[in-house]
């Protein structure tokens, strides 16, 4: 296994030019076995994800142009070119081969506002297409939402584990259960309550509280738009704040 630290020089540069974002610079670690999987599927999770962003800017913004840095140790294919300035430590996109916690995320260590360093990805992400469905959802979405973290430092509108974000809060919201609202955008999105630990639907206390192993499930069909940063895994339709800058 290799490290996941990285070392952040000046990052690569992302150009736009009417809307498309372009040279973006993907990163495969030294250490990750050649695999063809990975290129590809990077490919294909990036042209579904510039269809999402696309719509989510409310068609403003897409991508354009990747670049894949492959380690030297891989066998060399007739279209690559020999890289000048590209590298692995100023990539806009990392591909590790960290063994656990596949989640995609964003480092940035700023304020909300302010751009990432880059994004992070599990080789087992790329290569495992019903881990990246069954538990991240739809993988043009899970990218657009990352890529929307790193260029605009957004930050995740719903429950994250060990993010030090809360599931759901008291509320007197009509639409509150139990007196309590879930943490997601738009308030609209339906679903249900499931205990983690039991499996089954929360029962709160005499007190109305609920237990801390609480969390919400969207149903997987929705009529409410939501946010691109809430969740990956409906089907809904998606929005971004339409203050974003390119």
């Amino acid at each position: 296994m290799s490290p996941i630290c990285h070392t952040q020089q000046d990052p690569n540069p992302i150009n736009i030019e009417n809307g498309a974002y372009g040279t973006i610079l993907i990163a495969i670690h030294k250490d990750i076995e050649e695999d063809q999987r990975i290129i590809d599927n990077i490919k294909e999770i990036f042209r579904e994800g510039s269809s999402v962003l696309f719509s989510a800017t409310n068609r403003r913004f897409y991508f354009g142009t990747i670049k894949i840095l492959v380690p030297h140790n891989w066998t060399r294919q007739v279209e690559y070119e020999v890289a000048q300035l590209e590298a692995y430590e100023n990539a806009n996109v990392i591909v590790t081969d960290q063994q656990s916690n596949h989640r995609p995320h964003v480092q940035n260590p700023f304020h909300c506002g302010q751009e990432g360093l880059f994004i992070q990805l599990s080789k087992t992400f790329l290569i495992d297409p019903e881990l990246r469905q069954h538990q991240f959802g739809n993988s043009g979405k899970v990218i657009a939402r990352q890529f929307a973290k790193l260029r605009w430092g957004v930050f995740d509108e719903d429950y994250v584990p060990g993010t030090g974000a809360e599931p759901f809060y008291a509320s007197n919201a009509i639409m509150a259960t139990n007196g309590h609202e879930i943490t997601r955008c738009s308030s609209e999105v339906r679903g249900d309550y499931y205990d983690d630990k039991t499996g089954s639907l929360c029962l709160h206390d005499n007190n109305w509280n609920l237990p801390d192993s609480c969390r919400f499930v969207p149903s997987t069909v929705q009529s409410a738009r939501a946010s691109l940063m809430f969740a990956t895994n409906i089907d809904s339709d998606f929005d971004l704040a339409h203050s974003m800058k390119a």
